[in-house]
């Protein structure tokens, strides 16, 4: 569970992850998602958050993949 990861793991081993996280305002997800950027801004710990409209659909994941494989390739330079 990523929220579980996100209050109990060492801050180190959280700053070693290239946190991005992509969810639709449409699905139940919404809310776990939001609560897992407050844990990580809370823990102060850098990462990518998007809330778009859009439900948990290939069309909605198609349109986001563009930025998605931007930040991965950025990550792998860094």
């Amino acid at each position: 569970n990523p929220l579980t990861l996100a209050r109990s793991a060492p801050e180190g081993d959280l700053k070693r992850v290239r946190w991005w996280i992509d969810c639709g305002d449409d699905v139940a997800l919404s809310v776990g998602n939001a609560q897992l950027h407050t844990t990580l801004v809370d823990r102060q710990i850098q990462h990518e958050y998007r809330v778009r409209d859009g439900a948990h659909t290939w069309l909605y994941w198609r349109t986001g993949l563009p930025d998605a494989l931007k930040f991965i390739a950025v990550s792998f330079n860094q």
